[in-house]
């Protein structure tokens, strides 16, 4: 069994100032603007340590690697890949556009299995069984 680490990196590319909200957003598997919230208050209520710790956090984190900002942008679709979210802050798809996403590739098979059918249940696949048998 592999287990998987999580890094947690700031991604400027999908972040609006440093990408600092963003990458905590990935880290703890939160919606983004959640987090803007959180850092929006906090410097709102605390503004010397908000600034101190958005500041540190900027220096400290690296940025997100090239290949893991490709590699979630490439994912293919399919069904393993769809995460629905069970609570509002969580990162995923909401139930509805998920639900539409299984029927359309639910779509797509129903049509290659029907495809298969036909070809199973023809004669001339019934005559080359028979021919392959003997």
């Amino acid at each position: 069994m592999s287990q998987s680490t999580k890094y947690l990196y700031r991604d400027p590319k999908g972040g609006k100032v440093a990408g600092v909200c963003k990458g905590l957003a990935d880290y703890f598997n939160m919606e983004v603007w959640l987090v803007r919230i959180i850092v929006i208050s906090a410097f709102l209520f605390s503004f010397p340590l908000a600034a101190l710790g958005y500041g540190a956090a900027w220096l400290m984190l690296d940025k997100k690697p090239e290949h893991l900002a490709q590699a979630e942008t490439e994912q293919p679709q399919a069904c393993s890949h769809i995460h629905v979210k069970s609570k509002v802050w969580q990162k995923g798809e909401l139930p509805k556009q998920a639900l539409a996403e299984v029927s359309v590739i639910l779509d797509k098979l129903e049509g290659k299995i029907n495809h298969i059918e036909k070809v199973v249940t023809s004669a001339s696949f019934k005559v080359n069984r028979e021919i392959n048998r003997l």
